[in-house]
C-alpha cells in the first residue's frame, strides 16, 4: 500500500484530494484514512515534524505487507506518476 502524508495547509495537496484521487477512485483505487486500501491518507496537522523521515508534503510512501518501506516520492503525482510509483515499488518489492 501506499502512505500519502498531507495536511490541509499544504497547497500541492489538496489537487491530489479535488482532481487526482476521484479519478483513481473511478478505475478502482481504495483511497481512505483506514490502512486497508490502496492509499492511506495520513493527515499531519499543524505538526512541523510528522516522523518518518517526513520533510516536506506531499509524501508518498510505498511499503511492502510488512511495512518495509519500497519507494518515496516528495512532491506532488499525478495518477500516472502515482501508478508509476506503485508499479516500480511492486517491481523492486519482488527483487528482495
Amino acid at each position: 500500500r501506499s502512505l500519502l502524508f498531507t495536511a490541509s495547509w499544504c497547497g500541492p495537496c489538496q489537487p491530489l484530494k479535488t482532481r487526482e484521487f476521484p479519478a483513481m477512485r473511478r478505475t478502482g483505487w481504495r483511497i481512505s484514512e483506514r490502512d486497508d486500501g490502496h492509499i492511506q491518507i495520513i493527515d499531519v496537522g499543524d505538526d512541523p515534524d510528522p516522523g518518518d523521515g517526513i520533510e516536506k508534503l506531499p509524501t508518498f510512501i510505498v511499503v511492502d505487507a510488512n511495512g518495509r518501506e519500497l519507494a518515496r516520492h516528495v512532491g506532488f503525482l499525478d495518477s500516472w506518476g502515482l501508478k508509476r510509483l506503485w508499479d516500480h515499488a511492486r517491481q523492486s518489492g519482488n527483487d528482495r
